[in-house]
């Protein structure tokens, strides 16, 4: 499995607190190993959304967003799992700091 884009964490200053983060990935992903394999520091409770079972994409949406003027480090590790059994190559990781508002 390989992480194609991740559409919403390119902005690396300002991004918007109530914002949600964006993945795509080359295989259909097996949406039971999302949870292990995200992290957020620091930790934001959040909720994982998907297009369907069958999906390449995983939407990561925070409670409460993001903290005012934060930077936080998101990683998904090789623990993350292609339908077919495959892992995420290499792992991801993105840093961002969250705007004012």
């Amino acid at each position: 499995v390989g992480l194609l884009r991740s559409a919403r964490a390119q902005v690396t200053t300002g991004f918007p607190r109530n914002s949600s983060l964006y993945f795509s990935f080359s295989l259909y992903i097996d949406t039971a190993t999302v949870r292990n394999a995200f992290h957020v520091s620091p930790d934001v409770p959040g909720i994982f959304s998907y297009y369907s079972e069958l999906t390449r994409n995983v939407n990561f949406s925070p409670v409460g967003g993001f903290a005012e003027s934060t930077i936080y480090t998101v990683t998904i590790d090789t623990t993350l799992m292609s339908r077919s059994g495959h892992r995420l190559s290499v792992p991801y990781q993105v840093t961002f700091a969250s705007g004012e508002y």
